[in-house]
């Protein structure tokens, strides 16, 4: 009965990891924002937010409007897809962003969607300028 009980524990493991490629494909599914800062602006907040939640390599696919990293250690890699678009306004950006745990007996992530654009409103809000500047 306990051999039955890893088997099955094994099997829902393996069959809720997530790859990158996977990820990449789940931009429907993320949380999306619209920023009023020009997307050259959000695509630079965004590749720091990124590297200070995961010290990782930053892919970046400019032509795809996106980047991608995978953060954390052994089992508990976390995979983080953002895409930067423009919005309708030209000082707008439309990002969004998708997480997804690499393993499926993983416990924490890097980061959540909303832990991205809590600290993308943080940073954002710091450098605008006071009223009367």
């Amino acid at each position: 009965m306990r051999g039955l009980a890893i088997l099955l524990l094994a099997t829902c493991a393996a069959g809720c990891s997530t790859t990158m490629e996977e990820t990449l494909a789940l931009k429907e599914d993320g949380l999306a924002v619209v920023y009023p800062v020009p997307s050259a602006k959000a695509w630079e907040v965004s590749k720091d937010i990124l590297y200070d939640a995961t010290r990782g390599r930053i892919e970046e696919r400019r032509k795809h409007r996106c980047m991608y990293v995978t953060g954390g250690l052994g089992s508990d890699e976390t995979h983080i897809v953002v895409w930067v678009e423009p919005g309708t306004e030209p000082a707008e950006s439309l990002v969004t962003v998708v997480t997804r745990r690499a393993s499926g007996t993983q416990i924490a992530v890097v980061m959540t969607e909303r832990d991205f654009h809590e600290r993308f409103r943080a940073v954002t809000r710091r450098e605008e300028p006071e009223e009367g500047e």
